[in-house]
This record gives C-alpha cells, sequence and structure tokens, in this order.
C-alpha cells in the first residue's frame, strides 16, 4: 500500500496543482479508499486519474 505522502508527492510532481495540503487530503482519501466530500469539485477533479472519488456537499 503507498503512503498518503507517496501519493501527494506523485501529484505535486506529476504538476497537478492543488497545493501541498490538498494533495495530502487527496492522497489519505485514496489510500483509505475513501470519499472525498467537498464544495470544490473542479478544484479536485485533477487529482481524479490518481484514484481520488468525489462527492458534492452542496
Amino acid at each position: 500500500m503507498r503512503s498518503p505522502c507517496e501519493i501527494a508527492g506523485a501529484l505535486l510532481r506529476s504538476g497537478t496543482t492543488v497545493g501541498v495540503a490538498d494533495a495530502l487530503i487527496a492522497a489519505t482519501a485514496i489510500v483509505h479508499d475513501r470519499v472525498l466530500v467537498t464544495g470544490n469539485l473542479d478544484h479536485y477533479q485533477r487529482t481524479l486519474p490518481f484514484g481520488l472519488r468525489l462527492e458534492n456537499r452542496r
């Protein structure tokens, strides 16, 4: 299993512009196979190729 830090690093190295904190949030959701509930779907759409599942809170 990859750690959240490994996935966040891959996100940042890929040029995915989500910021360090958001990369860690997304990576943690991916590693623990959770859905990330957010009001900012556009921002996190960039992380979908890494396996993030999103749900709109609005």
